[in-house]
Formats: C-alpha cells, structure tokens, sequence
C-alpha cells in the first residue's frame, strides 16, 4: 500500500482491506475511507463472502480465488436485506438491490463485469486474472477517525542526479 503525498483521508470510519490471489499472491491492501457507522456495517458484513472458496473440511466457503458469479451478487442482496442496509449495496457497487434480481434473472452476464469493477474499490485489482475474479479477503481493519489526516506535499527540489 501506497499513500501519495498530498492524500487526504477524510474523518470517519476507514476500512482497511488485505486481499491476495491464487495461493498467496499478489498481496494489496485497499481504504476505503470517510464511511459512516452504516457504510462501515455493511462493509465489514459482506467481507466473509470474499474468504477463499478453497477451504478445510468443516469450514465456510466464500467467494474468493475463483471467478465472480451470480451467486456472490445474490449473497450481497441477502446481507443487505437482512440487515436493512440495501441503500449501501447501491453506494459500494452502483446497483441496487432490485437490479441485482433483475440481472440475476434476466442472466445477464455483463452485470457480474459491473459488480466486480466496483468491488475493485474495497478488494484491489486483480493481477494474475480476469476482472471478474474474485481476490480473497486476508484481514478487515476499522478505526474511526475522528478528523481528517493530510499528508503533506514535498517541495520540488533542485535535480542533482539524472540519468
């Protein structure tokens, strides 16, 4: 993970994210920053459908390590309603709940590229793979800050090394 200079975190909850690909690969780390008490819920709800569906006997499969289906998305529909957070699935992967169904129904496989190219945002890129494979979730961070962090911007300086 990578902060530039003259990022700016803004106050809130912020959502630290590790993910990997294959068998260990490719680690990255995602913030996903400035949430409220709800977007940072819903966030941290959904994170267990990302663990790895390659697991030990008698442990929960997610979604992870694999490529993204309709299933996934209809697991993220769930979460949201049983939690009466559907309002987030809309903010987290530009969709709502109802067009989830819809595409789900009307199999519409353009809709898993979408889903995953928002998911991006809290699961990073994948590296080795397609955009619809899904990055499997290592470890979910939260703190809550209370006011925005700036890193500060470094001064041009005069060159005295080029190649």
């Amino acid at each position: 993970m990578q902060i530039e200079t003259g990022t700016v975190i803004p106050a809130g909850y912020l959502v630290k994210v590790t993910t990997w690909e294959n068998d260990g690969d490719d680690y990255d780390t995602c913030l996903v920053s400035g949430l409220t008490e709800q977007e940072k819920d819903f966030l941290v709800s959904i994170m267990p459908l990302f663990k790895s569906a390659h697991v030990f006997p008698g442990e929960v499969a997610g979604y992870g390590n694999e490529d993204a289906t309709f299933a996934l998305m209809a697991d993220v529909v769930e979460i949201a309603e049983a939690n009466g957070t559907q309002a987030q699935v809309q903010r987290f992967f530009n969709m709502s709940c109802e067009e989830i169904i819809e595409y789900i129904d009307d199999d519409c496989e353009d809709a898993i590229d979408d889903f995953m190219q928002e998911a991006q945002a809290f699961l990073s890129i994948p590296m080795s793979y397609d955009d619809t494979f899904v990055r499997v979730v290592e470890t979910v961070e939260v703190v809550y800050l209370d006011k925005e962090i700036v890193f500060p911007t470094i001064p041009t300086g005069q060159v005295v090394f080029k190649r």
